[in-house]
């Protein structure tokens, strides 16, 4: 950001030769050359964009809560059903019995 306000008043010097205005009796620049540099101005978010924006948050939460879920079924009914196949069955027990998932 440093660098850019750097360059930024780089250029703006190298652009004052032409706004020298003493050939029309010494008039001031124009007010949007004097403001002194800092970040550009955002608007502040609306109300319906927040509502917005929650809504599509919240929607995003929960999908991701229910796909959660959904997974922790499937591993539950894993566990119980010992659907795996035998070369495996040492490590998913130990799996099982490590994360609290009832093997019988």
């Amino acid at each position: 950001m440093l660098v850019l306000k750097l360059l930024i008043s780089l250029a703006l010097r190298k652009f004052t030769k032409y706004l020298d205005h003493s050939h029309i009796g010494g008039a001031t620049p124009p007010t949007w050359y004097c403001r002194p540099l800092r970040m550009a101005y955002f608007d502040t978010m609306s109300i319906k964009r927040l509502v917005i924006t929650a809504v599509i948050l919240g929607l995003y939460a929960g999908a991701a809560q229910m796909f959660v879920a959904r997974l922790d079924v499937a591993t539950a009914t894993q566990c119980r059903t010992h659907d795996w196949p035998d070369a495996k069955h040492a490590n998913m027990m130990d799996f099982c019995i490590s994360y609290g998932y009832p093997t019988k």
